[in-house]
């Protein structure tokens, strides 16, 4: 909020901005309700903007009566002489008055006015941390909230994404068309970082749905252990239809340039694990499709059908590591890093944790 209110205040500033990082350390499971930093938002919010937002520097925004309707209830609320330091009871309160509250929380639209007021700004990364945390299906891209970029043309052309932002974020950059969603087509480097908490997934048919809208996506980087974190629809039916991974990559096959996968210290160690998420191949088969891909980085288990410990003295170089790479890859490959698995301890029948692997570099 302190940042919007400077952007509104000094708008020589604005186009200085460029990269525009969140980190909420504190995401907790009612910061929905209760704004962006924590339980005490409402006091923030008073504090920093309700003494302009009455004012016409307000104007500015394509949400100002919304934060004015806010500041409206706060005042009513106040007057009654009810507003304590029990912020809960008195969102919830506000709320009663002011119904969109309970869809699109306070912090989406500060995000939004920031946006709005950054002609210039590239880079939006949002990391909140912490353990995944929301009620109901882990799984729905339904709950989604106030998009923060301009329609249809947007100056935002790299996302970053951790496992929280996304689960909770993920509308904030989005393109609608009546009632279907998408990420939004100015996007051309989507990173998305991984859950280390593993106490949730999302479906891969739905991400899928959520990238179709990548028209322009050159970069594609899922890290800690993010394609981990996804599964088909068929996780307990290896012989559905569902999509896989190589169904999501060919989505983006016209454009997609680098594509890096890095994981956790966890793997699973059987078949079942290589066909939900690329379905009866076992690995990228799709590469050669991927007519612009000129970087790739992966494990060597997902350019091989079979199983991920592959021991290889550490004594092979590049050209070596390639003679086991399974996968055809596509001639516009110049640059290839491949994470080799040279240690495993095993601790139950499903997974094993890596305890060392290396990366092997494969010049084109």
């Amino acid at each position: 909020m302190t940042l919007l209110r400077s952007l509104l205040f000094y708008p020589h500033n604005r186009s200085l901005v460029r990269c525009f990082a969140v980190f909420r350390k504190d995401f907790l499971e009612d910061t929905r309700l209760c704004g962006p930093v924590g339980a005490d938002a409402l006091d923030v919010f008073i504090n920093i903007l309700g003494g302009s937002v009455f004012t016409p520097i307000f104007d500015e925004l394509q949400d100002g009566g919304f934060f004015r309707g806010v500041m409206t209830a706060l005042q009513v609320w106040l007057g009654d002489g009810c507003f304590s330091h029990d912020y809960q009871s008195t969102w919830i309160s506000v709320v009663e008055r002011l119904p969109q509250l309970s869809h699109d929380a306070l912090g989406d639209y500060v995000l939004r006015g920031i946006v709005q007021l950054c002609p210039l700004l590239r880079d939006i990364q949002l990391s909140y941390g912490g353990s995944f945390c929301r009620g109901g299906s882990h799984n729905d891209l339904d709950r989604i909230h106030l998009s923060i970029l301009p329609d249809p043309f947007s100056s935002v052309t790299s996302l970053t994404l951790d496992w929280e932002a996304f689960h909770n974020e993920k509308g904030l950059v989005v393109h609608r068309d009546g009632d279907k969603e998408w990420c939004h087509s100015s996007i051309e480097r989507l990173t998305l970082l991984g859950n280390p908490h593993n106490d949730g997934s999302l479906k891969l048919t739905n991400l899928w749905r959520w990238l179709r809208g990548s028209v322009r996506l050159r970069e594609l980087r899922l890290m800690r252990g993010c394609d981990e974190d996804v599964w088909r629809d068929e996780v307990y039916d290896p012989e559905g239809c569902g999509i896989d991974w190589n169904d999501l990559l060919l989505s983006l096959k016209d454009n997609l340039e680098v594509l890096v996968i890095e994981g956790t210290n966890l793997i699973m160690d059987d078949n079942f694990d290589a066909v939900w998420r690329f379905g009866s191949p076992k690995m990228f088969s799709c590469l050669h499709e991927l007519k612009r891909l000129s970087y790739l980085k992966t494990f060597l288990h997902t350019l091989r059908d079979d199983c991920p410990e592959i021991n290889i003295p550490r004594t092979w170089d590049g050209p070596g590591v390639l003679e086991l790479v399974q996968a055809k890859l596509p001639p516009s490959l110049k640059r290839m890093d491949v994470v080799v698995v040279e240690e495993t301890v095993y601790f139950d029948s499903y997974y094993c944790k890596i305890e060392r692997s290396r990366t092997v570099r494969v010049e084109f």
